[in-house]
């Protein structure tokens, strides 16, 4: 019985530490001003979904936003301008973006920022990076000549049907563990 407190115990920890990791993507403008971040932050990207890649800034200097796509080998797949849109005032929020900044938006109210999106299908699994670099920046580190900031986020690409093969997983390490107690009682009967 006790193992099984534990063990429920130990996912409910990881799931409150991730939904912890999640939300720490957006809320880097309240301390540096500039942020980026995916529709599918901290979830699992099925084969062939759409990622939409959201960079925001409260900089009303910063007049476009390049976007680094990399695959799980570290190539470049996309390298796109994208001008910002804005500005836009908490709660609205940009579209297909996820519930984290949702609930900046909602938490920080009349914010005052601007965004850009890029979208892609990404063509590989594996863990995916995006780069943001924030051009006309009047926040840079480093050499003071260098006017961008640069912000990044990463995914991962699994194949289809992910609910069902965790949910499958969990579901056969339960029955192992229940398994293990029952012959264990027996044997202990014995």
């Amino acid at each position: 019985m006790k193992a099984s407190l534990f063990a429920v115990f130990l996912v409910f920890l990881c799931v409150i530490v991730s939904l912890n990791v999640a939300k720490a993507q957006w809320n880097a403008i309240k301390e540096s001003g500039y942020a980026v971040t995916t529709n599918w932050h901290g979830i699992d990207v099925p084969m062939g979904a759409v990622v939409v890649a959201t960079a925001g800034t409260n900089d009303s200097d910063v007049t476009h936003v390049e976007f680094i796509w990399r695959d799980p080998d570290n190539n470049t797949r996309w390298d796109e301008n994208v001008t910002v849109i804005g500005p836009l005032t908490t709660p609205e929020v940009p579209p297909n973006v996820p519930q984290e900044v949702i609930d900046w938006a909602n938490d920080t109210y009349g914010i005052v920022y601007w965004y850009a999106q890029s979208a892609h299908i990404p063509d590989a699994l594996g863990e995916w990076g995006v780069q943001a670099i924030f051009h006309n920046a009047t926040k840079p580190h480093g050499n003071s000549q260098v006017n961008f900031v640069i912000r990044s986020t990463s995914f991962n690409v699994i194949p289809d049907a992910p609910i069902v093969g965790t949910a499958g997983i969990i579901i056969v390490m339960l029955l192992g563990l229940g398994f293990y107690k029952h012959k264990r009682n027996t044997y202990a009967i014995n």
